[in-house]
């Protein structure tokens, strides 16, 4: 519970000065009216004394329960459902809640989706601003692009959570000094070290496709960064574009002749139809690489990256951060500290490619 304990305290001063100052008065009465007997002398003391009793505790009681009443809002944004997404929103929740701020006793918490709607997270961001809540969260590039916009001519703290590139994006100038009311977390993937291991994995990979959406800004620049870097590991790169979500498994199946893996960014569009993506993996015997670690659970056969519940985590201290005082454009951009290496056994299987033990051995998670 958030009370305001200096305010409090003043209001209870007021209120016992003023009970005091009262049966004062009542008393000086009471001396100087010889006519009053005893029992009624103690009778009309007590009417005074209980009454203003009374008052003391309803107002005590009102002051309690409006500070009670309070609560730190918490809006949440997430630009689509998907395992990733849905772990950030976890870890925020987890994080903020290990630090004693649950939801719907000391903090009110607010979540839209934007089912994967651009228009929809715009609406959601202003409607998020016209809240005036005490912080906003906005999870990943799109939906924190929408409430930067939306945000403009207020004040209203912004801590987005895993956004690849913020500067990129347009959401930050500077990662080490944000300034104004916004900053967060980023999750930008490593990229050399998913393409290494890929390698690693299918050393004799000759064309690699790259499954994304154009339309948004980060799996774009992720798919150029890919293209470059293949040059250099000996491999080619044919990009594949789905613009939107039934687009995905249509686009699989266009490329897959031509490519002898698949390799997907962290594109929310792409992510959300993961299960049809690995379906139709098994069904072509084609290998799908993910940048996105929880992809791997589903069915892709490997991944380096940071943990999304993790970069949730991190965002939650944040935001205790901004509770306690700290203003957002003083805090660094930032994001987990290490990133591991996932793997799913059962997936190469099935696609007939034999992982090293030693590289089982490295991983953080295997699925089996």
């Amino acid at each position: 519970m958030f009370i305001q304990v200096t305010s409090l305290s003043r209001s209870v001063k007021n209120i016992i000065q003023l009970l005091k100052h009262n049966i004062h008065s009542l008393n000086q009465f009471l001396l100087h009216s010889p006519s009053f007997k005893l029992y009624t002398s103690s009778i009309s003391l007590l009417k005074p004394i209980c009454s203003f009793a009374g008052i003391f505790c309803y107002l005590l009681l009102s002051s309690g329960c409006d500070q009670q009443e309070a609560k730190k809002v918490v809006a949440i944004t997430q630009i689509i459902a998907h395992p990733s997404a849905d772990a950030v929103t976890q870890g925020v929740k987890d994080g903020l809640a290990a630090a004693g701020y649950i939801d719907g006793k000391n903090i009110t918490l607010v979540f839209e989706n934007a089912q994967g709607s651009i228009a929809t997270s715009i609406q959601i961001a202003q409607k998020f601003i016209g809240m005036r809540p005490d912080v906003i969260i906005p999870i990943t590039t799109p939906s924190t692009q929408a409430v930067i916009s939306a945000a403009r001519s207020t004040e209203t703290p912004i801590i987005f959570s895993a956004v690849t590139d913020p500067i990129h994006a347009n959401v930050v100038t500077d990662m080490m000094h944000p300034g104004g009311n916004v900053t967060g977390t980023t999750d930008a993937p490593p990229i050399s070290s998913q393409l290494a291991l890929i390698k690693e994995i299918m050393p004799n990979l000759e064309i690699l496709g790259v499954l994304y959406n154009p339309g948004e800004t980060t799996p774009a620049k992720i798919a150029q960064q890919v293209d470059d870097l293949s040059r250099e590991m000996g491999f080619r790169v044919i990009k594949i574009s789905a613009s939107k979500v039934p687009e995905v498994p249509l686009a699989f199946q266009k490329a897959v002749k031509e490519v002898d893996a698949i390799y997907v960014p962290l594109d929310n569009t792409v992510l959300a139809a993961m299960e049809q993506v690995v379906s139709l993996s098994y069904e072509h015997n084609v290998p799908v690489f993910s940048s996105d670690s929880h992809s791997v659970t589903q069915g892709a056969v490997a991944s380096v990256g940071f943990s999304h519940y993790e970069t949730g985590r991190k965002t939650a201290e944040m935001v205790i951060r901004l509770f306690k005082g700290e203003k957002p454009g003083n805090m660094r951009v930032t994001s987990p500290a290490t990133t591991d290496i996932y793997l799913n056994l059962k997936s190469a299987d099935k696609l007939g490619i034999l992982l090293a033990e030693s590289l089982v051995k490295k991983a953080k998670r295997v699925t089996r």
